[in-house]
Order: structure tokens, then sequence, then C-alpha cells
């Protein structure tokens, strides 16, 4: 049945404030945040061993593709073609010839040029200072000498390389209303989390998170830290999930991002060093300088994990739980493809969303394509702290994460490792399937009670040992 517009009778002194409101978000979007959200920003220094050598970053990758390719008994050249040519994408336009396919297209050494600079450097080709260029002479050996692969000299106008901090701001305008709901989601979220015990902190280097105290003194269990993902509400949607997996009364930090929470207070996002650094300030405040913790990660949250397992305090993290991990093979073309250059693929069929919902939102464009260092991102397994049990959470159907790839990294790192590593598979699941379902959580909470078990027995035997000594 239709409705006359009438039939609602919404009152003139409501729609104009609405209406004044609607403007002037319109002109703070468009002539103030989008202009200076444009700007580039100087790349973050790279962590060592790549610091002043970026070679050893590209042969890492390489030394990966090399093991998928002899565990998969696949030729390499053929998957090092593919692996480069995924990274450019048509340029759409009417001077563009397109007809040349994407299978068929080969980069040339001027498009290579264009990538390797951002991808290594984050700059663009007249822009590389001569030792960056050294460094570029030498990986075109490497690939040639290794690999018998180069490129033809020229250009292809057709194809654009993906370079995530280089490449403008995209993003759609989303009417006023539409943050003032998700603020008032966030709000509710936080009165929810005040009810169940929580205190609203902020550390000197202003990361925002909520605490709870343990409540029960002889909990076994360790502190429980979460690191939310890019969701509009930021914790909001998490919290019948995290309330789950931290009962029994143990202590629990759960850290905001409002940059990656639809969040109109965002734009000013933390380094990585003050995220870091706020979040071990949290845990020595609240309960000691040498307290272990388990940490959950959820899709973008897992990156901050890797800025953890790479802090000085690495060593404290006895758990790490990653679910639907982006950080992963994140050298990997798919990440950054699925969510920024391919908006019109759906979360889940059961869930017709576009991801373009979501990645086309202009904090979270800014926040990613300004102020994200992927390869100070990218979690390699064999980096993960020794004594740390680790749970990794995939969904069949994601299509943000490319999972089989993700798979072939944690089937070959059990092999060889001796970290108590486990992994779930949720069959027909789609991005963030766990959120809203339960059954997930017991799964979840299951493989973190037996973990935790172990790690409490290894604590006791080197307690004994240490008493012996």
């Amino acid at each position: 049945m239709m409705w006359p517009l009438a039939t609602f009778n919404i009152p003139a002194f409501l729609l104009i404030p609405w209406f004044a409101a609607e403007l002037i978000f319109a002109v703070v979007f468009y002539r103030l945040w989008l202009p200076r959200f444009q700007e580039l920003r100087q790349p973050a220094e790279y962590r060592k061993p790549y610091a002043r050598d970026r070679l050893k970053l590209l042969i890492r990758i390489l030394k990966r593709i090399e093991a998928d390719c002899q565990a998969c008994n696949k030729p390499i050249l053929p998957y090092i073609q593919a692996f480069v040519r995924s990274y450019f994408h048509p340029v759409h336009n009417s001077e563009s010839n397109t007809a040349i396919q994407h299978e068929e297209f080969c980069p040339k050494k001027g498009d290579a040029d264009q990538l390797f600079a951002w991808a290594f450097f984050g700059k663009h080709v007249d822009d590389l200072e001569p030792w960056m260029r050294l460094d570029l002479d030498r990986m075109y050996e490497l690939l040639k000498s290794d690999y018998n692969f180069s490129f033809q000299e020229g250009f292809t106008p057709e194809y654009r390389p993906m370079r995530l901090t280089l490449d403008d701001l995209n993003p759609h305008y989303r009417p006023f209303i539409i943050y003032a709901l998700f603020l008032l989601i966030k709000i509710m979220g936080g009165l929810l989390l005040r009810a169940a015990g929580f205190y609203a902190c902020r550390t000197e280097s202003g990361l925002r998170y909520f605490y709870r105290p343990s409540k029960n003194e002889n909990v076994n269990e360790l502190p429980l830290i979460f690191l939310h993902g890019i969701a509009p509400g930021g914790l909001a949607l998490y919290l019948p999930m995290l309330l789950y997996l931290g009962g029994n009364g143990r202590s629990l930090f759960f850290f905001e991002n409002p940059d990656i929470a639809f969040c109109i207070f965002g734009g000013n996002p933390l380094k990585e060093h003050d995220t870091v650094n706020g979040i071990w300030e949290a845990v020595d405040h609240h309960l000691s300088s040498g307290q272990d913790v388990s940490v959950i990660g959820h899709s973008f949250g897992s990156c901050p994990i890797t800025w953890l397992v790479h802090s000085s305090n690495n060593v404290r993290i006895r758990q790490i739980v990653l679910v639907d991990p982006v950080s992963i093979c994140l050298s990997e073309p798919d990440v950054m493809q699925n969510f920024l250059y391919k908006r019109n693929v759906l979360f889940t069929n059961r869930i017709p969303i576009k991801i373009g919902v979501i990645s086309s939102e202009i904090f979270t464009q800014h926040y990613l394509r300004r102020h994200f260092a992927w390869y100070n991102s990218e979690l390699w397994l064999e980096d993960l702290p020794k004594d740390a049990k680790v749970l990794v959470c995939l969904s069949e159907r994601d299509p943000i994460v490319p999972v089989q790839k993700v798979q072939q990294q944690l089937t070959r790192y059990k092999r060889s490792s001796s970290i108590e590593m486990d992994y779930l598979l949720w069959k027909e699941g789609g991005h963030a399937h766990c959120v809203t379902r339960p059954n997930t959580w017991r799964q979840i909470k299951r493989i973190m009670c037996k973990q935790e078990q172990l790690i409490i027995q290894e604590s006791s035997s080197l307690g004994v040992d240490k008493k012996e000594q």
C-alpha cells in the first residue's frame, strides 16, 4: 500500500532544522573534509629489516609464492606473472582501448615502476630517492636472475596499478542522519557497557577504550583485549559476542578506532606506535607491567595485532585469536582489490549488502588511503611469539579475505612450527559471519578455554623449573 506523504504530517519546524543541518553537513563534507583528506601524506617508516633494504621485503614475498607453488606442484613463473597482473585494473574512459582482456594483459616496465615505487617506497616514481632507485634496480635484477621474469619497456595506458595510499579518495556522500544514527548506536553501546561494569577510559596518546576489572580474583583466564574491524557503530555490534567470550569474570579491554566506525569525530587517526603504546599503557595501568594477555582481532582488527606482535612487549601475548583476518597474506592483492576496488561484491548471499556501502565511507577511505601502512601490518605467521597459542577463524565464502591462500599458509606453518595453532572454517559463511551467531561464539570459546588450560600448565611447569633452579 502506498502512503501519501501528507499522511505523515511532518511539522515544518522539524523539517527546516533538518534541511539546514543537512546543508551544513554537505558543505563540510565537500569543502572541508574531502579536500583535506585528499592530500598525500609522508609514508610511515618501514619496519626493520626493510627500513633501508626493501629488496628483503620482495624476497620474503617471493619465497612465500615459491613455497606455495612447490606445495601445489605448480610452476612459479606463471604465478608471479599473475600476482603482478592482479595489482592492475582497467581504466574506464572513452580514450582507452579496453579490448585487451585482463588475462592477456602483461605489465610493462613503466607500469611496474609505478607499482613497485608505491608498494616498496610509498612514493610516485619521480619522487624516488637515489638509494630507492638502486633498490628498485636490484629488484628487477633478482626477478630476472632467479625467476627469469622481466618487463618490456614502455607503458600500457589501458591499465592502472592499484596504489592504495597514492590513489584519490572516492567516497560516497552519506546524509547527516546516517552518522547521527550510528552515533546513537555507539552511545547506546557505551551505556550498555557501563551497565555491564565497564569504565570509559583514554590513554595519554588519545586511544579510547572500555575496561572492566576482573570480577573474581581466582579466575584463571587471561585478561582479554579486543580490537574491532571496520564497522558502523564501532564496538556496538560486537557486544553480544564480546560479553559472551568475556564471561566468567576475566578483565576485559575493548579498544575503539573511530576512523573505521562511521564516526564524524574521526579524521585524525592515531599512528601505529601511539596505538601500541596506548594498549600496553592501559594494561599496565589497570593490571601490572608483567601481565600476560589474550588478544582478539576481527577483520581489520588483525592489523593492530601485527603491530603488537612486533612491539617490545610481544612476549606477554600468550593467546591470539584472529577472526576473518585481513592481515595474513596482505601483500597479495586480494584484500585491497576486494574491499576498495570491487565495491559491487556482496558481503554474503544471505545479507545482500555491497562492500562499497562500507568501503566508500569518507573516514574509512581516509584512514585506509592516507594513514595505513600495509607493509607494517601484514602478519607473517613465522613472526608470531613462540609461546603464544593461536586460533584463526575463517569464513568459507568470505568476499574480502583470500581464504584459500590463508589456509595454505596455516597448513604449511603448522607443519614447520611447534606453536599451538587451531583454526575454524565456517562453511557457507561470509565476512563477519560469527558476529551474530552464538554457535560460532561457543566454538571460539571452547578452543580458547582449551588453549588457556595449556597456558596454565606451561606456566606451572615453568614456575616449578624456576624453583628447582
